[in-house]
């Protein structure tokens, strides 16, 4: 893990040449730490990973640096004007208060995960979807959810109007090393009833522990939109370089298929069916030069 450096030793992200300038300060990522199977050994790349990867071989110019950090960290740095950039964040408008977006995918929305055997116990409507609310003052489910984390428009609503974090009975906040495997591993132990996740980390690989056997994904009531999530940087003339950068990268057909790439191969069929025309409205806009949608 690299040692972090202040704001006041980096200069702006460098676009001066082809070829990396070891005399310039590197650009520098966050990023949440690598997915490892039971047996500790690094698996596939996330949609993040993949992105910052795209960026670095096409910004030559800089040497690249990650630094490993969960989410409550990473935001703590963002916060406080510290020059990174990190790989993927849902955007909102408290974050984009605070912080400046590249738009890098629109995500579909989480969903609430369960152990299959208490399905049914679930209140849901006729859609299938649960009741978020009804379900937590229910009081007797307990859910696992992250910290600080933001899980979508409707979700952080529905989340808020219950109270503070760890003020709602039932309701436990956790800061893990990244998102969503330690908490699936908390239902598949019994030591939790419920978390809020997206689908495909259930089929991702680096869960762990067979967290997700026996686990299943169950829509929420009143999540059903698209969520815009991007690489996030501190609201800074440091950021604001490093932004402009990011988006005359990311805004070409050949970025854009990379960045399709990344992402939609994580969404399930009905998913990518589901969304296809925002899907596909968003990648034109995203190919246009100097563009973040």
């Amino acid at each position: 893990m690299h040692s972090l450096i202040g704001s006041a030793a980096l200069a702006a992200p460098s676009d001066s040449g082809p070829h990396a300038n070891t005399s310039a300060p590197p650009m520098r990522w966050l990023l949440s730490p690598e997915l490892k199977d039971a047996q500790g050994k690094v698996v596939d790349a996330s949609p993040p990973e993949q992105v910052v990867r795209y960026l670095q071989a096409h910004w030559r110019d800089q040497e690249h640096e990650i630094l490993r950090a969960n989410g409550s960290r990473s935001m703590q740095m963002l916060r406080a004007g510290e020059p990174y950039c990190h790989g993927a964040m849902i955007r909102s408008p408290e974050r984009e208060a605070l912080l400046l977006f590249s738009t890098t995918a629109m995500t579909p929305p989480p969903s609430l995960i369960v152990a299959r055997h208490r399905l049914a116990a679930l209140p849901r409507n006729a859609a299938g979807e649960v009741d978020l609310v009804t379900l937590v003052h229910q009081g007797h489910w307990r859910g696992a959810l992250v910290s600080g984390r933001s899980y979508g428009p409707v979700v952080d609503g529905l989340l808020r109007a219950l109270g503070p974090e760890n003020k709602t009975p039932g309701l436990s906040f956790y800061s893990p090393r990244d998102f969503g495997s330690p908490l699936l591993a908390m239902l598949h132990r019994g030591r939790a009833d419920y978390t809020i996740e997206y689908e495909w980390i259930l089929r991702a690989p680096g869960t762990g522990d067979r967290a997700a056997d026996g686990l299943v994904a169950v829509p929420i009531q009143g999540a059903n939109q698209l969520t815009r999530s991007g690489i996030a940087c501190p609201r800074t003339d440091w950021g604001r370089a490093a932004i402009s950068r990011i988006d005359r990268i990311l805004s070409t057909p050949e970025a854009v298929e990379a960045l399709k790439q990344a992402h939609e191969d994580r969404y399930p069929a009905e998913v990518r069916r589901r969304y296809a025309n925002q899907l596909d409205q968003f990648y034109r806009k995203r190919a246009q030069p100097g563009a973040s949608p």
